[in-house]
């Protein structure tokens, strides 16, 4: 048998080793717990931020979708003669959203209403269309709301265009209803009900005015330039003491038609050009 002499790396791992058995118990055990901490942490926050990598991608891969309905306009068209057609209100919508959209029915809630009589006339029956959308209540409460069915549909980037026609009801056009030959006017405010959760579409107020346009010609309701610089009132009434007092009517109905012309919202046409006519 050959004795070998111990190296000096023999020596170097015996003494490593002494030193190692030098070393307390609690402290090898507290550097593995440590080892095992720092691998588990890291291990858990990897997780994490795999998690928030792969939920950010759900979003940018699974856009929700949903519609979304733009008002690009609504006017109040007002025909020249009443006979012809009836007032309308013109409303332009835009879907900018992603999913379809429909359009389930419109809502006028009426925020003030007058009915202006004539002050001066010669009679003669108005002509009523005998179709329209939406007939408009003659004598309304304010807040009093007025409905119509609709079916209009606008796809994902789609516009769209139609018209709700307003008139009065056919028996006001009798001749012998009181309200025959009276003008009719209506501060609404205009909204949309789409889709099965009934979301509410604002589309503003609107002045209308039913059943016929005014001219700047106009002699029965309001007191225009033309007509105060003539005797016409005094000759039509019989006098000059009757025209007076038709003409402090029409005077009246100017100061409460200049209401409407000022408040907001669509109005018609004819409410610019006779705005600067009218007599103070």
């Amino acid at each position: 048998m050959v004795n070998r002499h111990p190296s000096r790396s023999d020596y170097g791992r015996v003494s490593r080793t002494h030193q190692f058995n030098k070393v307390p118990t609690w402290r090898r055990l507290l550097g593995s717990w440590l080892t095992w901490f720092g691998v588990l942490a890291t291990a858990a926050a990897t997780a994490a931020v795999v998690g928030v990598v792969q939920r950010g991608t759900d979003k940018v891969t699974t856009p929700s979708k949903a519609a979304k309905i733009e008002v690009i306009d609504m006017l109040v068209d007002t025909p020249k003669d009443a006979d012809s057609r009836p007032v309308s209100l013109d409303i332009k919508l835009h879907n900018t959203g992603t999913r379809r959209s429909i359009i389930k029915r419109a809502v006028l809630s009426i925020h003030k209403f007058t009915m202006f009589k004539e002050c001066a006339g010669q009679g003669g029956g108005l002509g009523v269309s005998a179709t329209y959308g939406l007939n408009m209540p003659v004598r309304p409460k304010p807040g009093q709301k007025v409905e119509v069915p609709l079916s209009q549909q606008l796809g994902p980037d789609e516009a769209d265009r139609f018209k709700i026609e307003l008139n009065l009801p056919q028996s006001s056009a009798w001749i012998e209803n009181p309200d025959q030959g009276k003008l009719f006017v209506y501060q609404v405010g205009v909204t949309l009900i789409r889709d099965t959760n009934s979301k509410a579409v604002n589309l503003g107020d609107a002045v209308v005015a039913l059943p016929i346009t005014i001219t700047v010609h106009e002699q029965q309701f309001f007191l225009t330039k033309e007509n105060a610089e003539i005797h016409y009132y005094d000759w039509l009434s019989g006098g000059p003491e009757a025209g007076a007092g038709i003409r402090q009517c029409l005077r009246a109905n100017n100061v409460t038609l200049r209401q409407y012309m000022t408040a907001a919202g669509a109005k018609p046409k004819w409410f610019s050009e006779l705005s600067s006519e009218l007599v103070s």
